[in-house]
């Protein structure tokens, strides 16, 4: 079965050595572009020691049984939190990781009684802040108890708030919000590789993208769920028969049944599956699962 992207605390000696070589791969990325950009100098050093020494709130990103990605929620007094340090390396981003990793302390934000998470990014790193403002983080003036004073010389520290974007996510008063599903597609590219947008009673519901032929497969344990969101799909059902679904139309394949999904344009779909199912009918050639 396909590993998935989970969240780790940092516990053991590996996981130390993981998040500190994330934290400094990210530190420098980051330190060097904010030179280029905007003349700030941070310390490093410091900040790299913050992050190991905290004790807790230090979480890794997994994929496949490989760390790629790290992040921290750090208290600022009793009823705020901030988020720290929140990196996926280049070549592991669009599998949901990110998004996993922040929904994780959020929750413990929220299990904490914090009654607001704020967090500091600089500027030009654009594609954080949509992640954010996907999950309700809005704009908010800079706030004096960031983190990143206590890493910059005077110089720096003045001319820092000009370089960055300061947010805050109120969860006192937070409503439920509904899943917007093309916002969801909007995440990733490729075709046949489901990502998972929310689970239920121990199903995954899936969004897809899709286009050309699938291979015959069938699945022994479960039905196969299709609902057509956009664009037009076949299905090829033994005995040379095939069902046509629109926009709106939706068909559920008989566990055990051979079929072959295919659309001649790009599709985008809805799939239910009971978490884990392999979408091809085969762990060893099945997508990996993906939460978004």
């Amino acid at each position: 079965m396909p590993s998935p992207v989970d969240i780790v605390p940092v516990l053991d000696a590996a996981q130390h050595a993981a998040a500190r070589e994330l934290i400094t791969e990210y530190l420098q990325w980051v330190a060097d572009a904010a030179a280029r950009q905007g003349g700030l100098r941070f310390d490093t050093a410091a900040m790299l020691a913050g992050d190991l020494g905290a004790g807790e709130g230090l979480y890794l990103v997994r994929d496949a049984g490989e760390f790629i990605g790290v992040g921290r929620l750090q208290r600022l007094d009793a009823g705020v939190a901030e988020v720290q340090r929140m990196y996926v390396r280049p070549s592991a981003r669009r599998r949901g990781g990110a998004r996993l990793l922040l929904e994780r302390l959020l929750a413990d934000a929220r299990a904490a009684g914090c009654r607001c998470v704020r967090l500091e990014s600089l500027r030009f790193l654009e594609a954080a802040h949509a992640l954010y403002r996907s999950v309700g983080f809005q704009d908010i003036a800079p706030y004096d108890d960031n983190s990143m004073k206590h890493y910059q010389d005077a110089d720096s520290a003045a001319s820092y708030p000009a370089h960055a974007v300061f947010m805050e996510l109120a969860l006192a008063d937070e409503a439920p919000r509904p899943v917007d599903l093309a916002a969801k597609l909007a995440t990733f590219e490729g075709h046949w590789q489901p990502r998972t947008v929310v689970e239920y009673n121990g199903h995954d519901v899936m969004v897809v993208k899709v286009q050309g032929d699938y291979h015959w497969h069938s699945h022994p344990d479960t039905d196969d769920f299709f609902l057509v969101l956009q664009g037009e799909l076949h299905i090829d059902l033994a005995g040379g028969r095939t069902i046509t679904l629109g926009p709106g139309q939706m068909h559920v394949v008989p566990r055990g049944q051979p079929h072959r999904p295919r659309a001649p344009q790009e599709a985008h779909l809805l799939l239910i599956e009971p978490t884990g199912t392999p979408n091809s009918g085969d762990a060893a050639t099945a997508a990996p699962r993906r939460v978004i």
